[in-house]
C-alpha cells in the first residue's frame, strides 16, 4: 500500500501514523469533543441550533426543530433524527476504518437505521412507557469480500463503536448571567 493510498476514501497511512504516535504518547488517543446547543425563543426560526467545528474547515451550523406533535414546526430534522444519524454515521465509520485497514474494498456501502420513538414517554410522566424502540441497522455493501469476513467486521465494528457503549451522563445546572 503506497503512502497516500486511499482505501474506501480513507487515507489508511494517516491511521497507521497515528497508531505509531499513540504507542509512545497514549494521551493523543483521547480527544475531547464539545458542542454548545442553543434554544431559540424567536418564532419562525429553528428552535435548536449548534455550531459544529471541524479540524480543518469553518465548520457547520446544525439546526433542529421539534416534530409537530411535540410543538415544533418540523422545518428542520428533529433531534431524534440527528441521534439516529450520529449512531449510523459512527458505526459505518468504524466499519469502514476496520475494513480499510484490512484491505477490504467496497464499490458501495450504505447503512439504513430505523427505530421508533414513543412521544408519550416524553409527555406523560405518570405512565411507564419505553421511549425508544429497538434499533435495527442494515448494511448494504458491494464487495468481493466473503460473507464470513463481512459478518466478522459487522460484529467487530459493533464492539468497537463508542456510541454503543453505555452512556455516562452528568447533567449540571448553570444560571444564565
Amino acid at each position: 500500500m503506497s503512502e497516500d493510498e486511499f482505501v474506501n476514501n480513507i487515507r489508511v497511512s494517516r491511521i497507521e501514523e497515528f497508531l505509531k504516535k499513540a504507542e509512545t504518547e497514549p494521551s493523543v488517543g483521547r480527544k475531547e469533543l464539545s458542542l454548545k446547543v442553543e434554544w431559540s425563543q424567536r418564532r419562525g426560526y429553528p428552535q435548536i441550533r449548534c455550531y459544529a467545528p471541524t479540524e480543518k474547515s469553518v465548520g457547520l451550523m446544525l439546526e433542529s426543530e421539534l416534530p409537530i406533535d411535540l410543538g415544533g414546526e418540523a422545518t428542520r430534522p428533529a433531534p431524534f433524527q440527528y441521534f439516529l444519524f450520529g449512531l449510523a454515521a459512527s458505526y459505518l465509520s468504524i466499519f469502514m476504518i476496520l475494513a480499510s485497514r484490512k484491505g477490504i474494498k467496497f464499490g458501495k456501502a450504505s447503512l439504513k437505521i430505523k427505530s421508533d420513538i414513543d412521544y408519550l414517554s416524553i409527555l406523560k410522566v405518570d405512565e411507564e412507557v419505553e421511549g425508544l424502540g429497538e434499533m435495527e441497522m442494515e448494511l448494504n455493501v458491494e464487495s468481493e469480500a466473503s460473507d464470513e469476513d463481512l459478518l466478522k467486521l459487522l460484529e467487530e465494528a459493533k464492539n468497537r463503536c463508542p456510541v454503543f457503549s453505555p452512556i455516562k451522563v452528568k447533567v449540571m445546572l448553570k444560571r444564565a448571567e
